[in-house]
């Protein structure tokens, strides 16, 4: 079992989210247990103060340290790791999320900060590790909590209703986005659903799939094109990609002049 604390100024913030889908399911299953810790709780005075103007003044006002450190005290969590949610921390990435979700040695105690952020010397004494879901602010942790809540759920074990589901999701291979997917109805106007995907040979789809992703991922996030067997095959997508009609690249989110631009070793911007 996954055990994951949380302490935040609003509990009630996570309520509907994680009684949906494979969260709330991972939850029922007992495959993962979720504790919520509010700093007020721990408070002295009649306002349940969590928070003061900083010292030599500035915007906004900043979480108190003895509130959080009492709420941290306050749980008896075996092998702790205490995780503070920060536009400052490493960015959260589908490679943490797949390690992380593995160590149910561990209890797991994330810190949702609010207002102008929280007092350094409780960062100091109290966090292991400072985590960033991206390079923006939001209003506060919780946001950034239930990103990271929902991403952990799909590696834990019995969560997913297909157990290989996320093997064929974005990053999982080669650090490569997923491959365009297809329904019914078959005919679109304007659009051709390549004729391999239709042809039943599972190596061969499997190949198309392959290569489509490299390009996919040259165009959208080169950045990604880390691997080196993945950079060698780019030249043979690029072919491959070449003897598809207009339609067929138009259902792949591709055309031709992505292809002229790859082919000459630019980026697609």
């Amino acid at each position: 079992m996954l055990k994951i604390n949380v302490v935040t100024l609003f509990p009630h913030f996570f309520n509907s989210p994680l009684k949906t889908g494979i969260l709330g399911r991972a939850i029922q299953s007992k495959l993962l247990k979720t504790h919520f810790v509010n700093p007020r709780d721990f408070t002295e005075d009649v306002h349940q103060s969590v928070d003061d103007a900083p010292f030599g003044g500035g915007d906004g006002m900043v979480m108190m340290y003895p509130p959080l450190k009492k709420a941290i005290e306050s749980l008896s969590a075996t092998n702790p790791k205490v995780i503070y949610l920060s536009p400052q921390g490493q960015k959260w990435n589908y490679k943490t999320a797949r390690s992380w979700a593995a160590q149910t040695n561990k209890e797991w105690i994330f810190i949702c900060g609010r207002y102008a952020g929280v007092d350094q010397r409780f960062v100091n004494d109290y966090v292991d590790e400072e985590i960033s879901i991206g390079d923006y602010i939001l209003t506060g942790g919780e946001s950034a909590m239930l990103v990271i809540l929902d991403s952990l759920s799909r590696f834990i074990k019995g969560a997913l209703g297909n157990e290989l589901s996320y093997l064929n999701e974005s990053f999982e291979q080669d650090h490569l986005l997923e491959a365009p997917q297809w329904t019914r109805p078959k005919d679109i106007p304007g659009y051709e659903i390549p004729k391999v995907m239709l042809s039943g040979h599972h190596k061969n789809i499997k190949n198309f799939q392959y290569l489509i992703s490299i390009l996919i991922t040259a165009v959208k996030r080169p950045d990604l094109l880390i691997a080196d067997k993945v950079q060698q095959d780019l030249p043979k997508a690029i072919k491959m990609a070449e003897v598809l009609s207009e339609e067929e690249l138009k259902a792949c989110g591709l055309n031709m002049e992505h292809l002229q631009i790859l082919k000459k070793g630019g980026e697609w911007n």
